[in-house]
């Protein structure tokens, strides 16, 4: 199954279906693709992984960005729960654009990060 990293409901705004893009990791132009056979990598997910992103999260998101962000001219007005959901969407789609072996490095980084931070400030606040 294809997994797209990039939803298609972002793509489907971009060029009437057919993108192009430079891809710099293998230096290559691509143009006039289509959005289907752009931004996905195969078994990425499973069928439930997919679909709980699709369904949850994704979905959702399109639609609050189609009805409430996209036709905004001045001002849009979210309530608490639709900025939970974009919150998730961002994060998600940050996570999923990263390659595991970068993300397991960022993941130790951040506790070692957190216990050095713990560990100076447990000894600044001993007299």
């Amino acid at each position: 199954m294809n997994n797209h990293y990039v939803p298609q409901f972002i793509l489907k705004n971009f060029g009437n279906g057919k993108l192009s893009f430079y891809d710099i990791k293998k230096n290559e132009l691509y143009e006039n693709r289509n959005a289907k056979s752009s931004f996905y990598k195969c078994n990425l997910y499973s069928d439930q992984i997919e679909k709980e992103l699709n369904y949850k999260i994704e979905n959702r998101f399109a639609k609050i960005l189609k009805e409430k962000i996209l036709p905004s001219t001045n001002e849009i007005i979210l309530n608490k729960s639709e900025i939970n959901l974009i919150k998730k969407f961002l994060l998600i789609s940050t996570i999923r654009t990263i390659e595991s072996d970068e993300l397991l490095d960022l993941e130790r980084n951040y506790y070692k990060k957190e216990k050095e931070l713990w560990l100076n400030q447990g000894s600044t606040n001993k007299k």
